[in-house]
Formats: structure tokens, sequence, C-alpha cells
């Protein structure tokens, strides 16, 4: 079964959305999960490769982008508008799509913060992984 973590930022600042993500990659790079990202653009997916080797002094999460020609030999992978690997248990979708009902993934991560267009699509998410029975866990974050 599919389990789904929602994590509720109590912010509408996206910088602090994508750091948060750089810190759940980040614990679950050292806890040895394979993690693939998907981006909603180009853009966002140059950002969180910028803020992976950024995000706080110290941090060292390898991770490569994902064209389905490099190897997966990287234990975090960053795509959008492309399949993930077949071997990556967790997603970390900071897109606002949910996944497909035949998702390939056990874990599927979710971050909300308090801008409107992402609630509302996280609600609608939320809503679908319920009505398709996955296992669904809000976590809310206060800082």
């Amino acid at each position: 079964m599919v389990k789904v973590d929602f994590y509720i930022l109590r912010s509408n600042n996206n910088p602090m959305l994508f750091n948060f993500a750089c810190r759940l990659t980040e614990k679950g790079y050292r806890m040895g999960h394979f993690i693939f990202i998907r981006t909603e653009s180009s853009i966002q997916q140059k950002l969180i490769d910028d803020l992976l080797w950024t995000f706080r002094p110290g941090s060292f999460v390898p991770h490569n982008i994902w064209d389905n020609s490099n190897d997966q030999s990287s234990p975090i992978l960053i795509g959008h508008d492309i399949d993930p690997p077949v071997d990556y248990a967790t997603l970390l979708n900071l897109t606002p799509t949910a996944v497909g009902e035949a998702s390939p993934f056990e874990r599927v991560i979710e971050i909300v913060n308090q801008t409107e267009t992402i609630r509302k699509s996280a609600r609608q998410r939320y809503r679908l992984y319920q009505d398709r029975g996955y296992s669904l866990t809000t976590h809310n974050i206060q800082s």
C-alpha cells in the first residue's frame, strides 16, 4: 500500500517550502532511501539542484538531474516531465499533480504551505489519494 505523508507548513513562504524539501531529502538520504524529487518545471528543478548543495552550511546530499540516460547510482534524482526510475521507492512531489494509480512508489511526500493555490491543489490530491485507499498521514510543521 502506498503511504502518503502531507507536511503542512505554517507559512506561505516558497523558499521555506523548498528548504524544508531539502531537509526531508537529506534525512531520507541519511536513512539510506532512494528518493525521486518530481518538480514542476526546469526552473524548479535547477532551484532544488542548487539548494541541495547550499541549503545549510556543511550539507552534503549527493544527487543528480534525471534524464533517462544517466545512471541511477545517485540516491537522489531530480526530474520534471519525465518518468522516474523504477527502483526509487520514495517520491517527493513538488508538483500540483497527484501520483498515478499505478504508482511504483511505496511512499509519497507532499509539502504544503499556506499559499492558496498550493493548499487548493493539495486538498484535491489528498481526496484523490484517500479515494484510492492510500495510507495518509498529516504532519503540522510549526517552523
